[in-house]
């Protein structure tokens, strides 16, 4: 079966923000604060995974409906078989508690953040948030 590859979407929501002016785009320090949901410092996988797909689920629901349709999906760089398996209820339409229940969302997450967590300690610190932000950045330039 085809690997349904949404990591580059999900890395790059990190390292850019879409169509927005730049007095909207959040600090590096600020998006690092609303990642860090329970505010120790560091943010848990958990946190990342929460965070990160709460952000995507806003940038795909075009219209702001609350549900992501299949043509929202395809039209921000999804599959046809990416959207069926995400949308476990067969409604046609994927609820932000269906984003954050899929495996297949979180599998697409592991490699952000493992490559986030340079000490590979489950965590990612403000400091390797910044290294981590910067590559992303350098990559997609």
């Amino acid at each position: 079966m085809k690997f349904i590859s949404i990591i580059p979407l999900f890395a790059a929501a990190i390292a850019v923000t879409s169509c927005v002016t730049r007095s909207t785009v959040p600090t590096p320090q600020q998006s690092f604060e609303k990642a860090d949901i329970d505010g120790d410092g560091m943010v848990s996988r958990s946190e990342y995974d929460s965070h990160m797909i709460g952000e995507m689920f806003v940038r795909f629901d075009k219209n702001q409906d609350s549900v992501i349709t299949r043509e929202e999906f395809l039209d921000n760089g999804g599959t046809a078989e990416g959207f069926r398996r995400i949308n476990t209820s067969g409604s046609g339409k994927i609820t932000l508690a269906e984003a954050k229940a899929s495996a297949v969302v979180r599998k697409s997450l592991d490699a952000p953040f493992k490559e986030a967590d340079a000490n590979r300690d489950g965590q990612v610190s403000l400091a390797e948030f910044l290294s981590y932000r910067k590559n992303a950045l350098d990559y997609v330039r």
